[in-house]
């Protein structure tokens, strides 16, 4: 049985964490490249829903993804996807592609690519990080 990550996906859209726990390896990182508020890496499932809790914070709640295409291999994976928000200062609506790496029926890394780097960078800011790490 091979890694769903489509449904993966779609689950964790739904609310439902459970499948996304169970796909990422306990030492997972998550890496995003460039400038932005969000550039960094983020580790573990505690550090990539952190991630995900920034990226709404400083969207106000309108980031979204929509799934478009799933390639997977037997040791890696890529996921396209279309990424949209909007805030006071700017708007984004990007494709998005995440390289992964599989270790059997986990992800072990994955690596957060816009298509659109200066759109990507434009709509997240390229202000310093808080004290807090966030």
């Amino acid at each position: 049985m091979t890694l769903d990550i489509k449904a993966v996906f779609e689950s964790y859209q739904r609310g439902d964490v459970g499948p996304l726990a169970a796909a990422l390896a306990p030492d997972v990182a998550w890496v995003v490249p460039g400038k932005s508020r969000l550039a960094g890496r983020y580790e573990g499932l505690d550090g990539i829903l952190g991630l995900f809790d920034l990226a709404q914070t400083v969207s106000g709640g309108t980031y979204q993804q929509s799934l478009v295409d799933v390639l997977t291999g037997v040791s890696h994976a890529a996921v396209l996807y279309r990424a949209t928000g909007r805030h006071a200062a700017a708007s984004l609506d990007i494709d998005m592609v995440l390289l992964c790496r599989l270790d059997g029926h986990q992800v072990t890394h994955i690596t957060a690519l816009p298509c659109d780097p200066g759109a990507f960078e434009a709509f997240w800011g390229l202000t310093d990080r808080l004290d807090d790490g966030t």
